[in-house]
Formats: structure tokens, C-alpha cells, sequence
């Protein structure tokens, strides 16, 4: 599962048509590689879980697990359709540190830490998880 690093694009409005709405995203980092560095992907959801997700303005960062939408996988703009997990998501404040927009598991406790510790973090628990 990739542990992405993506920052918000700039754009006018959140795109909400055909009862989903879009974020347009640039991958800043994923370790796993299977995003690569400046690919423009598009948090795609249904609108109903429009208030689930943390608000997310033009230049915000966060980390997340993220994966590609099962359905329908590009848009209109031929962008990759993605969705991220909600355990795990971090925004990043502008001094570098994470902070937990949902619930951490208890064996994942990362509020507060910084970045460069958030990440290495998460590629030893990916690590452990799934091997090397």
C-alpha cells in the first residue's frame, strides 16, 4: 500500500459532478514507487463522504495511505482516480510536523512527530509488514 506524500493542486473549486467529488493532487513522495514524483492524481470520492475528509486548501501537504479508485481509475483528463485511507492520514503544518486528522491505531501513535520521522516510520512498519 503506498504511504504517499501529495500536496493539493491549485484550482479554482473542488470539482462535485456525477455525485463524487474531486481534489486535484501532486505526489510529492511515495516510497513504494508506485506513484512517481509530480504525478497529478485526483482524490475521487462519492459526495456523501465529502465531510468525512479533512478540508484541503491549495498548497496543503499531507501523508496517507493511498490507492488507485477501484471503479472507474481515470477521469475525464485522463488523471488517475485515487483514494486514500483515513487511518494514517497526516496533514503536514508548514514547520514539518504531522498531525492526525482522524484516530491513530494504538500501535501507530505519530501525532506531533516530524516528517522526516513520520516517514521512516511508516517504510518500517511497511517493512515488517510486507518484507523488504
Amino acid at each position: 500500500m503506498p504511504k504517499s506524500l501529495a500536496k493539493r493542486k491549485p484550482s479554482k473549486k473542488t470539482s462535485a459532478a456525477g455525485g463524487a467529488f474531486r481534489i486535484p493532487l501532486k505526489i510529492l513522495h511515495d516510497p513504494s514507487g508506485h506513484y512517481k514524483e509530480g504525478q497529478e492524481v485526483a482524490l475521487y470520492a462519492n459526495i456523501i463522504m465529502r465531510g468525512l475528509f479533512p478540508e484541503l486548501k491549495e498548497g496543503d501537504t499531507f501523508v496517507a495511505p493511498m490507492m488507485d479508485c477501484s471503479d472507474v481509475h481515470q477521469d475525464s483528463k485522463d488523471i488517475l482516480r485515487v483514494d486514500i485511507y483515513n487511518t494514517g492520514y497526516y496533514t503536514i503544518t508548514q514547520d514539518s510536523h504531522a498531525i492526525a486528522a482522524y484516530t491513530e491505531y494504538p500501535e501507530f501513535q505519530q501525532n506531533g512527530v516530524g516528517l522526516a520521522t513520520l516517514l521512516k516510520e511508516y517504510e518500517t512498519l511497511e517493512n515488517t509488514l510486507f518484507g523488504s
